[in-house]
C-alpha cells in the first residue's frame, strides 16, 4: 500500500512540473498544477500515515493529517474547470467561501487531535475510537458531499459552456472539453462508490479507515493521470479578445439593437442568400464573428436573429447547411470515388466526430444508414 502512495505522490509531482515547465502556460496551467501538487501532498500525507500505523509510530505529528485536505480537492478542481469554461475568468475574494470547510475541518482536528499529547494521539488512531465520534460521522458526510457535489457542478460547468460556445463556432472539436466530461462522468461513479464506501463505513465500522484512504487514493490514482494527460494538451480556449468578449456577452439573452420586424426581415433574406451565394459554411474554421463581418453587422445582432427568429444557435444554423451540401453530393456520381468522410471534409466539416454528431442529431440516422437508403433508390 505504502508504495502505490509513493507512487502516486511521484506522479503527482511529474505532472505538476510538465505543467509549470511547458510553453505559454494560461491560468489554467497554473491551477491545474496546484490541484497536482495538492493531490501530492495529500499522497505524501497519506504515505506517512500508513508508514506510521507500521512501523510505530514515528512521526505522530502527522497523524489524522490526510482527511481535511480532501476538502481542498472540489474546490480547487471546480476552479480548473471555471477557468476553462469562463472566457472572463479572474479571481474574486467570493471564491474563498469554497475553502471554509476545509478551514473548519481543520480547526476541529486541531482541539480534538492535533493539539493532543504524541501518546494520545497515537492511542486515538492505534484504537480507532475516532470512529465512535460524532464528528467523524459528520465529516465524512461533507466529505462525500464535497466530492460529488464538485464533480457535478463541474460537468453542469461543462455542459453550459459547450451551449456557448456552439453560439460563436461552427466547429467545435478539440475545444468543447468533451475529455474533461468523460472524465468528470467516470470519476462521479467511482468516488460515488468510494464515498459510500466511507459512509457506510461510518455507521457499520466494517472496514479499516486507513485501508478505505487507501483505496481512494488509488482511484485518485488514476483520475490525476488522466487530467494530467489531457489537461496538459489542453490550450487556451478562447485565444482572441473579441471571441472572449463576444461569448460573455451571448451568455444573457440577446436584445437586438433594431428589433423592428420588417428591418429583422430584410435582414434574414440578406442571410440566407449569402448562404446559398457566398457559401460561407464551406470554410471549417467559420465563426459567427467572420460571417456578421461578411454581412457588416455586429456579432450579437446576427446572434439575436438566429437565436429569436430562426430558432437555432450558429452551430447548428451553419451545419445545417453542411448536412444539406453532404446530402446533394452522396448522391451525386462524381462523389463515388470519395468516402462519406471526405464528402464530409468537402462541404465544411473538419471533424470526422462532429460530422457522425451532428449528422446523427439532424436526421436522427447515421451517415452509412443515409448512404444505404439513397443507394436502393
Amino acid at each position: 500500500m505504502e508504495y502505490i502512495l509513493f507512487a502516486g505522490f511521484a506522479e503527482s509531482a511529474l505532472l505538476s512540473i510538465l505543467i509549470l515547465t511547458k510553453p505559454r502556460q494560461n491560468r489554467s496551467d497554473r491551477i491545474l498544477a496546484a490541484y497536482f501538487l495538492l493531490h501530492g501532498l495529500n499522497m505524501g500525507l497519506n504515505f506517512f500515515e500508513a508508514y506510521n500505523r507500521h512501523h510505530g509510530y514515528p512521526w505522530p505529528a502527522l497523524i489524522l493529517t490526510t482527511a481535511p485536505l480532501i476538502l481542498l480537492h472540489g474546490p480547487v478542481l471546480w476552479l480548473y474547470i471555471k477557468s476553462l469554461t469562463d472566457s472572463l475568468f479572474k479571481w474574486r475574494r467570493v471564491y474563498l467561501l469554497h475553502f471554509i470547510p476545509f478551514i473548519a475541518m481543520t480547526t476541529h482536528n486541531y482541539w480534538d487531535v492535533y493539539s493532543l499529547p504524541s501518546d494520545e494521539k497515537i492511542a486515538l488512531v492505534a484504537s480507532e475510537s475516532f470512529k465512535n465520534q460524532t464528528s467523524f460521522f459528520v465529516w465524512t458526510v461533507v466529505i462525500a458531499v464535497s466530492n460529488l457535489g464538485y464533480l457535478i457542478w463541474g460537468m453542469l460547468l461543462v455542459s453550459n459552456h459547450r451551449r456557448k460556445i456552439e453560439q460563436y463556432y461552427s466547429a467545435t472539436e478539440g475545444i468543447d472539453l468533451q475529455w474533461l466530461r468523460l472524465l468528470l462522468t467516470s470519476a462521479l461513479i467511482l468516488y460515488s462508490i468510494v464515498n459510500g464506501l466511507f459512509v457506510a463505513n461510518a455507521f457499520t465500522h466494517f472496514a479499516d479507515v486507513l485501508w478505505l484512504q487507501v483505496v481512494t487514493f488509488v482511484v485518485g490514482a488514476f483520475f490525476i493521470l488522466f487530467i494530467g494527460l489531457y489537461g496538459h494538451r489542453q490550450g487556451s480556449i478562447f485565444t482572441q479578445p473579441r471571441v472572449k468578449e463576444f461569448i460573455s456577452r451571448v451568455d444573457q439573452p440577446t436584445v437586438l439593437e433594431n428589433p423592428l420586424p420588417t428591418a429583422d426581415e430584410l435582414f434574414i433574406s440578406k442571410l440566407m442568400n449569402h448562404m446559398d451565394e457566398a457559401k460561407p459554411w464551406l470554410d471549417p474554421e467559420l465563426t459567427i464573428g467572420k460571417l456578421a463581418e461578411s454581412l457588416h453587422v455586429q456579432p450579437e445582432y446576427l446572434s439575436g436573429i438566429l437565436n429569436r427568429h430562426l430558432h437555432r444557435n450558429f452551430f447548428d444554423f451553419v451545419n445545417h447547411y453542411r448536412i444539406s451540401e453532404f446530402k446533394k453530393k452522396c448522391c451525386h456520381p462524381d462523389s463515388e470515388r470519395l468516402t462519406l468522410v471526405g464528402i464530409a471534409f468537402d462541404c465544411g466539416f473538419n471533424s470526422k466526430a462532429t460530422f457522425n454528431r451532428v449528422f446523427k442529431r439532424i436526421t436522427s440516422i447515421t451517415p452509412s444508414a443515409y448512404k444505404a437508403q439513397v443507394s436502393e433508390k
